[in-house]
């Protein structure tokens, strides 16, 4: 059959062997290709990924920057109200001088001794308004038992 054909037994396998390496050849290309496709796929699937995860922290990050403002302007506000408490609180230093000023120049236990009434009249009052103060705070029923204007006691009940 190879004398038909005119060809020698090294020439079909050299022809063989030709054939067989360009198979492999185009069988390599086609893997190679394959590869190539598959991986073009896989990086497009990671970049839609990534434009969705850049959306994201695109809008984490316009978050951040509005609270930040926000927290800028609650500082400053804050602030305002520690520079008017200090205010108030040298005010009141101020005032407490000048009452300490006030009754260092009065002897009170002179005062006492000369006019009891007064003295006494105006701890009863101020005693009076603290327990009222008091009661309206707690909102308790507190009675009283002792002092001026107190309720009188109520007697013990007998057994029978």
């Amino acid at each position: 059959m190879l004398a038909l054909l005119g060809l020698s037994k090294v020439k079909m396998i050299a022809a063989g062997v030709g054939v067989a390496l360009a198979l492999g050849v185009i069988t390599g290309l086609y893997i190679l290709n394959q590869s190539l496709k598959l991986d073009l796929i896989i990086s497009m699937a990671n970049t839609i990924k990534l434009k969705g995860a850049l959306k994201t922290q695109g809008a984490a990050l316009k978050a951040a920057q509005e609270n930040a403002g926000a927290w800028r302007s609650a500082l400053g506000d804050i602030q305002q109200s520690m520079e008017e408490l200090s205010r108030v609180q040298s005010e009141a230093a101020a005032e407490t001088r000048r009452l300490n000023t006030i009754f260092s120049r009065h002897d009170l236990s002179a005062l006492a001794l000369a006019k009891p009434g007064l003295v006494e009249r105006r701890i009863a009052a101020g005693s009076r308004d603290a327990f009222r103060v008091l009661h309206d705070i707690t909102a308790g029923d507190l009675q009283r038992t002792s002092g001026v204007g107190a309720a009188p006691r109520a007697a013990p009940a007998s057994k029978p």
